[in-house]
């Protein structure tokens, strides 16, 4: 199908017409952010330039008032330290404990001044003047009191420095008789004075603290009148821009969107848009070719991927069903030989008893029947007989004992799954697939488990085995040829938050790199040789764990330290799983069992 593109001829959407599309959105972009820009930086110079200068003569007055609070309450302290020397005359080591805070306030008082003096020696600015009111007498204030606090200090201290250390009464009588006259004195009168001198600074500092603070507020309302009538030009303007471009811009996007639309409909991935222009809607057109193109051999290759996940299963399922059929062949067999076992270990017992019995009448025979009798019993090496046949009837009994374990294990493992989930022991399985993958532990690896506490689950028993299998798998390849470390396999299992179990499978090998960890349950994905690995086995566990069990399956690697699998399944299907929380799971208190090779 072939779409004609019909546009006009004349006017400004003509003239739009012709323009690429990125030239129409800069010139729409050009024009209205010229306006919003040219608006909003008129308001917010100008208004930074005034709200500056407000804002310096705020944090003037913030100073200022804090310092006024702050002499004020050393006076005060002082004062009231002063006065409390009275009552503590007959205790001199409360007396002179007094003292030392009052002269740890005097150097409070000293620096609080030295920093007024300095705050007032600043050279204030106009901005500041405009706001100040009129009664400002800070110079005035320095002037009166600048030497009233020393010499008050001064006196108090000559008062004090003829009071002893062991005072009689009439001494304290004396300090108590100056001390009250120094408290009334024109002195600390005039000390009393600063006090109520900064109560009147503070109240004008607070007065010109708000005619600051309604300035700054003016200025802000007029910054926002520009910003706002700024905004309000460039929407006016895009809307009228947008009305003329769109018509230049949308239309032919318009056209060719119905042909991805008929395509994504009717799945017909072999039609194709027709590039009717030069511009970047001729270029939309021919990547939407290119992505139409892309999309059928992606889709190609998601058949071949299923076809190759549905071929593995179908091998897995062959390969169970004829490990099942071998497991039944040999399981007979070996029935046999464990139920005679019994048997026979009874017969040989009784023969022993008969044996016994023989020789027991052997002195009542005549002699030369006795001594052929005993020729024969000694070129049997009847002794040895009686020692090894038991051990050696035991040792048949124990591998056949090791060979039903493992045929009932590949019978575990072949299981096809039900349709419906049933109770599945997560123990079992790991030892189970542990007992098949035997072989390759005994080359030098250990296995250690901490088996928790864990409930049956609701599962697929099968695809639960699938799972282990390639997660013990890929850890026993990890340990391949390694020699730094002792080979080691450690499995932890424990109830996790209540309606989960947890699985965890960690191996001392060398870690995954960063850059293959976000990969490693992609489909084909396969860090191993070509021909050795097919990148599936990840994938498919991972499928089976989660949208199958409804569960997780993540996985931590520390490169040059190990590598953990974590699994967590619900205990119920019907169970809202939690996301896997980060981290390794807390060790068990002590291991189950410790296997490693012989």
């Amino acid at each position: 199908m072939q779409y004609t593109l019909s546009l006009p001829q004349r006017g400004l959407t003509a003239w739009l017409s012709r323009l690429r599309v990125g030239r129409k959105i800069a010139a729409g972009y050009i024009i209205v952010l010229t306006v919003a820009i040219a608006g909003s930086s008129v308001g917010l110079i100008w208004g930074e330039i005034y709200q500056r200068r407000v804002w310096q003569a705020q944090e003037h007055a913030h100073g200022e008032v804090d310092l006024y609070r702050r002499l004020q309450t050393a006076v005060l302290q002082s004062r009231t330290e002063q006065q409390q020397l009275i009552a503590l005359a007959a205790d001199f080591p409360a007396f002179e404990r007094e003292y030392k805070h009052l002269l740890a306030h005097q150097a409070e008082l000293d620096a609080i001044w030295a920093e007024l003096e300095a705050f007032h020696a600043q050279d204030k600015s106009k901005i500041y003047a405009e706001y100040e009111l009129e009664g400002y007498h800070l110079a005035r204030f320095l002037a009166t009191y600048r030497d009233v606090p020393t010499a008050y200090f001064d006196q108090l201290a000559d008062l004090v420095a003829g009071f002893g250390p062991t005072p009689s009464a009439v001494e304290v009588a004396r300090m108590r008789t100056e001390l009250m006259e120094f408290t009334n004195s024109p002195l600390a009168l005039h000390v009393d004075g600063i006090s109520e001198e900064l109560v009147e600074l503070v109240s004008h500092a607070r007065e010109e603290k708000a005619v600051i603070e309604a300035q700054l507020r003016h200025w802000n309302q007029i910054r926002l009148y520009l910003l706002a009538g700024s905004i309000s030009l460039s929407i006016l303007i895009a809307v009228i821009w947008t009305i003329f471009a769109s018509r230049a811009i949308a239309q032919p996007l318009q056209e060719v969107t119905k042909v991805a639309r008929a395509v994504t409909e009717d799945g017909d991935f072999d039609r194709r848009a027709m590039v009717m222009t030069g511009d970047e809607v001729g270029t939309v057109a021919i990547a939407l070719n290119q992505l139409i193109e892309y999309v059928k051999e992606l889709l190609a290759e998601q058949k071949a991927a299923t076809a190759q996940q549905l071929l593995a299963s179908e091998k897995m399922s062959s390969l169970g069903r004829m490990v099942a059929g071998v497991a039944h062949e040999i399981n007979n067999p070996v029935n046999f030989i464990h139920g005679n076992l019994v048997h026979a270990h009874n017969y040989v017992d009784d023969l022993f008893q008969l044996l016994e019995a023989y020789e027991r009448v052997l002195a009542h025979i005549p002699p030369d029947l006795q001594a052929e009798i005993e020729a024969t019993a000694e070129e049997l090496d009847q002794e040895f007989l009686k020692t090894d046949l038991p051990k050696l009837l035991q040792s048949m009994q124990v591998g056949a004992d090791r060979t039903r374990q493992i045929v009932l294990s590949l019978r575990n493992f072949s299981r096809l799954d039900d349709v419906n989930p049933h109770g599945v022991d997560i123990h079992a399985c790991l030892d189970s697939t542990l007992l098949i993958l035997n072989n390759r532990i005994k080359k030098g690896v250990e296995v250690i488990k901490y088996y928790g506490e864990l409930p049956e689950i609701e599962g697929y028993s099968g695809s639960l085995y699938q799972v282990f299998m390639n997660l013990l798998s890929n850890a026993l390849d990890a340990l391949e040829g390694q020699t730094e470390t002792p080979p080691q396999i450690t499995l932890r299992t424990e109830r996790w938050e209540g309606d989960q179990v947890a699985i965890a499978i960690t191996d001392n090998g060398h870690g995954i790199k960063p850059e293959n960890l976000e990969n490693i349950f992609k489909t084909f994905f396969t860090t191993k040789p070509e021909g050795v690995g097919t990148g599936l086995g990840l994938a498919i566990s991972h499928q089976i764990v989660v949208e199958k069990h409804q569960g997780s399956l993540t996985c931590a690697s520390e490169l040059g330290q190990q590598t953990t699998f974590t699994v967590l399944l619900p205990i119920r299907l019907s169970t809202l799983v939690k996301p896997a929380a980060d981290g390794p799971l807390p060790e068990a208190a002590t291991p189950v069992e410790a296997l490693s090779s012989q």
